[in-house]
């Protein structure tokens, strides 16, 4: 299953954005459909891990649920609980290597832009100096 990173906009109002490290294929549905379709923006794909679809059905059974909106969605998105069509993809999402981009390696292109700029500045002052 698809896990993103992104930034949810309650409501679709841009003046409020909660960053999600976590957010499934599914739960981007769900949100999107509670909140709107331009609610989950900045996607990053994390990862592909293997988890249960049942599993990730009730995990955003219990944490959607409490909510008419949120029980619509499931129900409009994902059919009968008895038997429900879980998405392990995104529709739509590009999987390509800039979308995986991890903190970590992006910490490494930090620091590399840093060093190549710090080697620039150094070389035009010697450059400057001769």
């Amino acid at each position: 299953m698809q896990v993103f990173r992104g930034k949810v906009r309650p409501g679709g109002d841009i003046g409020t954005e909660i960053v999600r490290k976590d957010l499934t294929a599914a739960e981007v549905m769900v949100l999107r459909e509670i909140h709107g379709s331009d609610s989950v923006v900045g996607l990053e794909l994390v990862k592909n891990d293997r988890r249960d679809l049942a599993e990730e059905y009730e995990r955003l059974v219990r944490k959607y649920s409490k909510h008419a909106d949120g029980r619509k969605a499931l129900h409009e998105l994902f059919g009968s609980p008895q038997n429900p069509n879980m998405p392990s993809t995104l529709k739509g999402f590009k999987d390509d290597k800039a979308s995986k981009v991890t903190a970590k390696s992006r910490a490494a292109q930090a620091k590399a832009s840093e060093s190549e700029q710090d080697t620039g500045d150094d070389s035009s002052k010697e450059d400057g100096a001769e």
